[in-house]
């Protein structure tokens, strides 16, 4: 894995239930850029409560990442949003 030059990378993650599945990319992997796609008011689930899950779970095993959030307002959003992600 340490041959993989991540930081050439941009990773894209969405809020969860099973944030599982953005710990361990994130656990093991430096990305330069890193665009996190939630829904805003869903109807249900709170995603920003994962959200902030995620980030105090990666702090405490002192992994340290920013990233750029953008909300959808509704799922037919998310095309939009992942060809904005990949212009930037």
């Amino acid at each position: 894995m340490s041959e993989i030059k991540t930081k050439d990378y941009v990773y894209v993650m969405i809020s969860t239930l099973n944030q599982m599945v953005n710990y361990i990319p994130l656990k093991h992997f430096e990305f330069e850029d890193i665009y996190n796609l939630t829904i805003a008011k869903s109807d249900y689930v709170d995603n920003s409560r994962w959200d902030e899950n995620l980030s105090k779970i990666l702090k405490k095993d002192g992994i340290e990442f920013n990233y750029k959030e953008r909300k959808l307002n509704k799922t037919k959003n998310f095309l939009e949003i992942i060809a904005l992600a990949s212009t930037e």
